[in-house]
């Protein structure tokens, strides 16, 4: 048990498979959709029924979106491994060959640390695309509203402004009805 081995195992080293590569695009998948139903319960304190029913109308509703979203991610993820992926072209021999440079153990340790930290990054980004995106289905719903109250046509989704997820937006979390009692959040 070496360094070297860990990172490679860690890393997913190994012959190539399409059905782990179909698994693995379908878990990324999974998680996407997950991370659209998250906001329904966090921000508008739905239960788990009426979250998955509202996080699942998003996504039908901005397939294409989350499409863009689920690719971006992936070459996102692409660019960040690049560094350890050159780590493990050189240091690691291939098909019988010598390793080009034989790296100590601590960069091999190094390269551990960076692919967890380059792996929650990708999940980190994946995670906001989602939550941007409930948030701006969540501000054209209140640009629909709005428009409805001053007897206006609805605006396209496309023309409401995207909200900025890390700016605080309490405008969002209340209702617009004459109570003006808050949806939650």
């Amino acid at each position: 048990m070496t360094a070297q081995n860990a990172a490679a195992t860690l890393a997913g080293l190994g012959d190539f498979s399409l059905s782990e590569a179909f698994i693995g695009a379908l878990q990324k998948g999974v998680r996407m959709v997950v991370f659209l139903i998250l906001p329904a319960i966090a921000w508008e304190n739905l239960g788990t029924y009426r979250a998955m029913k509202k996080g699942l109308a998003v996504l039908r509703a901005h397939l294409r979106l989350v499409g863009a979203g689920y690719a971006l991610t992936y070459v996102a993820a692409a660019i960040v491994f690049i560094p350890s992926s050159i780590v493990f072209f050189l240091g690691t021999g291939r098909h019988g060959h010598s390793p080009l440079i034989h790296f100590p153990s601590y960069i091999w340790v190094a390269t551990i640390i960076y692919m967890g930290m380059a792996w929650s990054f990708s999940l980190y980004l994946e995670e906001i695309f989602m939550a941007q995106l409930y948030l701006w289905q969540m501000s054209w719903q209140r640009a629909v509203q709005q428009a409805a109250a001053e007897g206006k046509p609805a605006p396209a989704f496309l023309s409401v402004p995207q909200p900025q997820l890390l700016k605080k937006s309490p405008e969002l979390f209340t209702d617009l009805s004459p109570a003006g009692q808050s949806a939650g959040g």
